[in-house]
C-alpha cells in the first residue's frame, strides 16, 4: 500500500495515515526493506509519528548507510 504524505514533517497518526494495523505493517516493511529490526526500546509512537523521524530511526538502527533527504510530497510504502 503506498500513500501521499504532504512533507516530512506531517504527523501520520493525526492525518489518519497510520493507525495501529498500519503501524504494524510499517514495522515489518522497515525490517524487511532494511535488513534491521526494530527493537523494544524503539517502539515509541514518537518514532514513527513521521517520515522524518522514521527516517532517523532507520539510520541510528543500521548505524551506517545513507538516507536521502527527504523533500515536498513523499510516498510512504506500507
Amino acid at each position: 500500500m503506498q500513500v501521499e504524505v504532504p512533507s516530512v514533517e506531517t504527523d501520520l497518526f493525526d492525518s489518519g495515515i497510520l493507525d495501529s494495523q498500519r503501524l504494524v505493517e510499517l514495522l515489518f516493511q522497515i525490517e524487511q526493506n532494511f535488513d534491521t529490526e526494530i527493537d523494544v526500546q524503539d517502539f515509541e509512537i514518537e518514532n514513527f509519528r513521521c517520515i522524518e523521524k522514521i527516517a532517523n530511526l532507520i539510520v541510528q538502527r543500521k548505524s551506517q548507510g545513507h538516507v536521502p533527504q527527504l523533500m515536498g510530497t513523499e510516498r510512504l510504502s506500507l
